[in-house]
């Protein structure tokens, strides 16, 4: 879902103006990427130099800083820079109705190209000043379960119920099948818990975040900017 008219100022060898742009409809690279620009220009060298200038992330936005793309690819390395990602939308496209959270994620995504394929390596997101609320109230069902577990466990979900973070660290790391593994450390505290003594969290999951993203993506309607650039590329002659 991409569309690029392309301005060559030389074809042997092939090269191309500076400032190409790029308009993208979205990108998968793990995680969602939607309704994009990009530029590049294309040396005599065979590199490539390039920016992303703008691309939507969970209600927030992520760009680079420009970078150059070498003839062998493979083993190359973008960080893509994160700014305002939303954590109450990260939440509502993975669709985890019993957990709400507030507040904002910065941060670096960096994305290797290895084999021909694109992952994410060590990424890490951090919560912007001013903190926000994680509040996690399942099922009474599943509450009373988690609950008898431990005493342990009962506590946490008694301090997750109405939890007010001071920061939220968030590192990623894709594998080679796919998966995605998420380390969360949250200090914070909930006022109604032990007076609010301070609690630091740390959890850690993986799976398949690629497949479960994507399925947020089946009704994503392409942008009009993206849609007349096509058409301007189908009405040139």
């Amino acid at each position: 879902n991409a569309s690029a008219i392309i301005q060559f100022d030389s074809l042997a060898p092939l090269s191309t103006a500076p400032n190409q742009e790029i308009n993208i409809g979205s990108l998968d690279i793990g995680i969602p990427l939607l309704n994009g620009r990009a530029e590049f220009q294309l040396a005599k060298d065979g590199r490539l130099h390039g920016s992303l200038r703008e691309l939507d992330f969970f209600g927030g936005r992520i760009e680079t800083e420009e970078f150059t793309i070498p003839k062998s690819y493979d083993g190359f390395t973008v960080p893509l820079l994160v700014n305002g990602a939303s954590l109450e939308d990260i939440l509502a496209q993975l669709q985890q109705k019993d957990l709400e959270a507030t507040g904002t994620l910065n941060g670096r995504i960096p994305i290797v190209i290895e084999g021909g394929e694109v992952a994410i390596r060590n990424g890490i997101l951090q919560t912007a000043e001013g903190g926000g609320k994680i509040q996690y109230r399942p099922a009474e069902e599943v509450r009373s379960s988690l609950s008898g577990a431990n005493e342990g466990m009962a506590l946490l979900l008694d301090i997750v119920d109405d939890f007010e973070y001071e920061t939220v660290q968030v590192t990623l790391d894709e594998d080679a099948f796919g998966d995605v593994a998420f380390k969360f450390q949250i200090k914070g505290h909930n006022q109604a818990v032990h007076n609010g003594i301070p609690v630091h969290l740390n959890v850690s999951m993986d799976g398949p975040l690629r497949k479960i993203l994507s399925q947020g993506l089946k009704s994503y309607n392409l942008p009009e900017r993206l849609l007349s650039r096509i058409q301007e590329f189908k009405d040139s002659p």
